[in-house]
């Protein structure tokens, strides 16, 4: 999965969860906003995320039915992102 991130440089940990056509609910750290900006960001859509619900199977099932982004209280503004693909 590419996103773009505009990151706030500082450093609040950013996490992407993502839910599947099957109800399965996936969760990823994508890490620290380090940067100030916009920055691509590349995940790659394997079994490193942790998931639950639905069909439980560790697999994403397209379409996916849901995403959205977290930080941590540290971050001070807006993470704005977008799927690339």
């Amino acid at each position: 999965m590419d996103v773009r991130v505009f990151g706030d440089g500082s450093n609040g940990k950013l996490t992407l969860r993502v839910m599947d056509a099957m109800g399965e609910k996936f969760v990823k750290d994508v890490g620290a906003l380090s940067w100030t900006g916009w920055q691509p960001v590349t995940l790659a859509i394997d079994r490193t995320w942790a998931h639950s619900a639905g069909n439980n199977d560790g697999i994403i099932d397209l379409p996916v039915s849901q995403v959205a982004a977290r930080t941590t209280a540290r971050a001070r503004g807006v993470c704005w992102w977008t799927i690339l693909r």
